[in-house]
C-alpha cells in the first residue's frame, strides 16, 4: 500500500522530470466556436502541422449542445478552418481519432 509521503514524492519528481529550461507556452488561435470533449488528432500535410477537432460539446452543456462540426488547424498561418460536419447521425463526446494513411478516423463516444 501506498503511503502520502510516497506518493507525494513521486508527484514531486514527475513534475520535475516534465520541467524544461527555455520551453515557453505559447497561445494559439482558438477554436472558431467553443466545444470540450471532442476527438482530437494530428496529421502532417504536405509537410505542414495539422490538428483535428471532431465533434465534442458546445457551451451549452446539454444534449442538444453535442455537435458535429469539424475543424483543421494549421500550424503555418496559426489558425481554424471549419470542415464540413461529421457524415454521422448523432454527434458524440469523448470519442477518439486518428489518421491512418492520410484518412482521418473517428470512434467511441
Amino acid at each position: 500500500m501506498w503511503r502520502s509521503a510516497e506518493l507525494l514524492l513521486l508527484t514531486l519528481l514527475a513534475g520535475a522530470l516534465h520541467a524544461q529550461p527555455g520551453w515557453t507556452w505559447t497561445p494559439l488561435a482558438p477554436l472558431p466556436r467553443p466545444m470540450a470533449n471532442h476527438a482530437f488528432c494530428t496529421a502532417t500535410v504536405n509537410g505542414d502541422e495539422r490538428a483535428y477537432a471532431f465533434m465534442g460539446i458546445t457551451t451549452g452543456l446539454t444534449s442538444d449542445s453535442i455537435t458535429l462540426r469539424a475543424y483543421q488547424y494549421e500550424s503555418s498561418i496559426d489558425a481554424w478552418r471549419v470542415l464540413p460536419d461529421v457524415p454521422d447521425t448523432l454527434g458524440r463526446v469523448a470519442s477518439a481519432a486518428s489518421v491512418v494513411n492520410g484518412v482521418a478516423y473517428v470512434i467511441g463516444g
